[in-house]
């Protein structure tokens, strides 16, 4: 499956970030008698793009939506279909989530979600929108990762949404368009896999993020 450039580097510094918690915890563990095994607690997932069809799907039901919503979890062999209320009761960390539009509830055809070190959730809309939604390492700040991403190279606009710092992407032959922003340490990654939003779409998407 092909990652943007920002996707990569988004997945690398958050990999960092979970090996210095795990060396971390390492260290306590040899120094404290009677802890049993700890699990690494600063984790966060990153958004898995699939690779673009050439042709444009006509309607939702056709399959074609950068992976099949029915079947395929955008989340690999890790990720486990399931439903919106159950994503929300299960899950490590609070779902944040649109709220209204063409990324509300009542639009949500598939949802998934992986566990584990690396846990995530993914919501697919009629719309063709997909939001990936993981927890965000608190040492990260995200207004400044953004703007190291922009300053070694990612293509992309910083804006502010509902108060909340944000980097939006437009469509290239790296992925489709996105709009990636940190809602109280949650990371909501809203995803135009249908292609068939504007960038202003999205933003109104993620205004409603709560």
């Amino acid at each position: 499956m092909n990652q943007s450039p920002f996707e990569s580097r988004l997945r690398a510094a958050l990999l960092e970030a979970i090996a210095r918690d795990s060396s971390f915890r390492h260290r306590r563990r040899a120094i404290t008698v009677g802890l049993g095994v700890i699990t690494i607690l600063l984790v966060c997932g990153v958004a898995v793009l699939s690779q673009v069809t050439e042709t444009p799907p006509t309607t939702v039901d056709d399959h074609a939506l950068l992976g099949e919503f029915s079947s395929a979890s955008p989340l690999g062999p890790t990720g486990v279909k399931t439903t919106l209320e159950n994503a929300t009761e299960d899950s490590e960390f609070y779902v944040a989530r649109p709220r209204a539009g063409n990324a509300s509830d009542a639009e949500v055809i598939a949802v998934w979600m992986r566990t584990g070190e690396l846990p995530e959730v993914v919501i697919a809309y009629s719309s063709g929108l997909r939001a990936y939604i993981a927890p965000w390492p608190d040492e990260l700040i995200p207004a400044d990762f953004y703007e190291k991403q922009m300053s070694e190279g990612v293509e992309g606009k910083l804006l502010t949404v509902g108060g909340w710092p944000a980097l939006e992407i437009s469509a290239s032959d790296f992925g489709p368009a996105s709009l990636d922003m940190v809602v109280e340490g949650v990371n909501v990654r809203l995803i135009d896999v249908g292609g068939k939003l504007s960038m202003a779409d999205l933003e109104a998407a993620a205004r409603t993020v709560a």
